[in-house]
């Protein structure tokens, strides 16, 4: 599915509008997305990662390098933050002392995921599948155990679209 990324996190950053206005006693962080990174950078990650990132995931960071508060509390990563930042090596950290049977349930070998977003007040990790692993390009969603998992980078990004949908109408009740 070929994703349209400038229109998606321009209608995202209506929706995390629209949030931040009903919430009127911020619980959570409300930021605009990151200026995109340039090849050059992804580039860099890649090398740094020792894999190319899936095309959806590096399409989309060439339009968005990252997003803070882009679920919550949870921050999705930017080039910068895999190139070794604190942020991505706590994520890192928190998936490895999950036991081994989250992931077994899962379907995957921890050493199949790197961490994709994560939160900064609570133990949730989205991580995806590297490439040339089985179910490479799938997002799964943890918080010591599976949560969720998602096809696609795209997926998981629509699906974090609906819950900030959600947020608002539970805001406004």
């Amino acid at each position: 599915m070929q994703v349209d990324w400038k229109r998606e996190i321009a209608q995202l950053v209506y929706i995390k509008q629209v949030l931040s206005e009903a919430d009127k006693v911020h619980l959570y962080p409300h930021h605009l997305p990151k200026v995109g990174a340039s090849s050059a950078q992804v580039e860099k990650c890649e090398k740094y990662l020792g894999f190319r990132l899936n095309s959806e995931h590096s399409e989309f960071l060439v339009c968005a390098n990252g997003w803070d508060g882009f679920i919550q509390a949870t921050n999705l990563f930017g080039t910068e933050d895999f190139v070794g930042s604190e942020r991505f090596k706590a994520a890192e950290s928190l998936l490895d002392v999950y036991e081994y049977n989250v992931f077994l349930d899962a379907g995957f070998a921890r050493d199949y995921l790197f961490p994709l977003a994560a939160s900064e007040l609570d133990g949730d990790v989205f991580a995806m599948v590297k490439p040339d692993c089985p179910g490479a390009g799938k997002v799964l969603w943890f918080a010591g155990y599976l949560i969720d998992q998602y096809l696609s980078f795209s997926e998981f990004f629509l699906s974090m679209m609906d819950y900030n949908r959600m947020g608002i109408e539970k805001l406004k009740s």
